[in-house]
């Protein structure tokens, strides 16, 4: 229960657990996809142009909603488990110019967390603008409080260099604050997933999670390119390879007097097959099995400022859908989920 109410847990926690009767194929091709979304007569007439982080010093304010719906079936018994979660979350992010060796202090703090929780059991909300709880709100709005406030105010440091994250400060002082707020036994272990994806968080939001997809040359609008990337941080599923196809739909003119606004498309469309799975880590018991054909579909944009070298806007569309099989003290249990999440993530500057 700690992991499923902690700070970005329900997004990638989501694609392990989660349900379609049968293993499926793609729903669509990811190079048809963004094949279709090549504008007939685009904007842009100019030169090529390089698609590339730099991350122009200044403020800028940090949202990103998510909303996720999962459905997971035991197909053994019939019993059937879904929820559904939204999280809204908004910070400050300030980027100072590079020093003499070409690294960047970038500093996000967490201004505010919104969480809407939707199960079998009730609808629990918790914003942290009104922390105060009265007597009649559910007793999960109170577990809900004590992850969500160590948040609020919190900042982290990062150095960065030619758009790359090489260092992180501030993680240990909010894991420690997270376990004394929640009352967690073992932070070590209970906390482990929790900053995981906060790394991964903050690895990736000033590009928005798509840096891997640049295509690495000049490129105009309607030009498609694919890249294979690497994703080891899906929980329990382990290392997935995933094909990503990429389009350059257009450049669009910027408020200022930059270069523009590269809308960029992107898909996945593909199956992970046969992987090992290890449930321990947030069961109390040891449960560990093997996943069969899941499948990965996404289809997202990306509005990038040139001038500034940030992802302005990110919007993704998700579905995991599959089975597993798993192994426990009490016997084995096949089990079918599907689990489908909306991500916005925009960075405005100040």
């Amino acid at each position: 229960m700690n992991r499923y109410l902690s700070f970005l847990m329900a997004l990638l926690g989501a694609l392990a657990l989660s349900c379609v009767p049968e293993p499926v194929e793609p729903e669509f091709s990811a190079s048809e996809w963004v094949e279709a979304q090549k504008r007939a007569e685009p904007q842009y007439t100019g030169p090529d142009v390089q698609l590339e982080p730099r991350f122009e010093p200044g403020t800028y304010t940090l949202t990103q909603s998510v909303i996720t719906r999962n459905r997971m079936e035991s197909t053994g018994t019939g019993e059937t488990h879904s929820a559904e979660i939204r999280r809204r979350i908004t910070g400050d992010i300030e980027i100072s110019e590079p020093d003499e060796q070409g690294v960047q202090t970038v500093r996000y703090t967490c201004r505010r967390m919104r969480e809407t929780d939707a199960t079998a059991r009730g609808v629990v909300t918790y914003d942290s603008d009104e922390p105060e709880l009265d007597d009649d709100s559910p007793p999960m709005a109170a577990v809900l409080k004590s992850y969500v406030d160590p948040f609020i105010g919190w900042t982290a440091t990062l150095r960065v260099r030619n758009g790359e994250v090489i260092e992180t400060e501030g993680l240990d002082d909010l894991m420690e604050q997270v376990a004394e707020s929640a009352e967690v036994e073992d932070p070590d272990a209970d906390l482990a997933a929790i900053r995981r994806q906060m790394q991964l968080f903050l690895d990736g939001m000033l590009t928005q999670h798509w840096a891997e997809l640049l295509p690495g040359r000049p490129v105009g609008p309607g030009d498609t390119w694919e890249k294979t990337i690497q994703v080891d941080e899906i929980p329990f599923l382990g290392d997935t390879e995933f094909q990503t196809a990429c389009l350059l739909e257009d450049i669009e003119p910027s408020d200022g007097d930059g270069p523009g606004i590269a809308v960029i498309r992107f898909a996945i469309a593909t199956v992970a097959r046969d992987h090992q799975i290890d449930l321990t880590e947030i069961s109390s018991v040891p449960l560990r099995g093997t996943a069969g054909d899941v499948l990965f579909q996404s289809k997202g944009t990306t509005r990038f400022d040139l001038d500034r070298g940030v992802a302005l806007e990110t919007t993704v569309d998700m579905l995991a859908a599959g089975d597993m099989y798993l192994r426990g003290p009490d016997g084995n249990v096949r089990m079918d989920f599907e689990v489908e999440t909306e991500v916005t993530t925009t960075l405005e500057p100040k």
